[in-house]
């Protein structure tokens, strides 16, 4: 908008004469203010050491079946001395037999899945985000000279 006056004209910008004025300020809508940026975590948590605890357990009931397989396996050799049984000495081997073939499966399964678990969760926690360090960086002049000095938390 152009205003001329009897010696000179003058050119106003009439949207910051409408922002200055208090009827303007008051139709304003306020926005409210962006929420806060929360900082990345320092690290995975106790999630990986959970995993990587049941995968120990895992393999600690692997320990414990291969030891129970190898005691029905000497039971059943107890029960059949020498691996040369007759029908009835089978019969009385046969259940310890049965018995080694499930806890070597048992023993094998746990293993497998507690050794995926200890690897599983050593491999969260060694991929997981972790916050940068704050690094400043500060100068300073004074009387006897200046210095620089390089702060922060590692």
């Amino acid at each position: 908008m152009v205003l001329v006056d009897a010696t000179r004209a003058r050119l106003i910008d009439v949207a910051r004469v409408a922002e200055a004025t208090p009827q303007a300020e008051a139709a304003a809508p306020t926005l409210p203010p962006p929420p806060a940026a929360s900082p990345p975590s320092r690290g995975p948590g106790a999630g990986p050491w959970v995993l990587v605890g049941a995968g120990a357990v895992g393999l600690g009931l692997m320990g414990a079946g291969l030891g129970l397989f190898a005691h029905s396996l000497s039971q059943a050799e107890d029960a059949c001395p020498g691996n040369a049984c007759v029908r009835s000495q089978a019969d009385r081997a046969q259940p310890h037999l049965d018995d080694a073939e499930t806890w070597r499966t048992a023993a094998i399964v746990s293993g497998a899945v507690g050794a995926a678990a200890v690897i599983g969760g050593f491999v969260w926690w060694a991929r997981a985000p972790r916050r940068a360090p704050a690094v400043t960086v500060s100068a300073s002049v004074g009387p006897h000279g200046s210095t620089v000095g390089l702060s922060g938390s590692f």
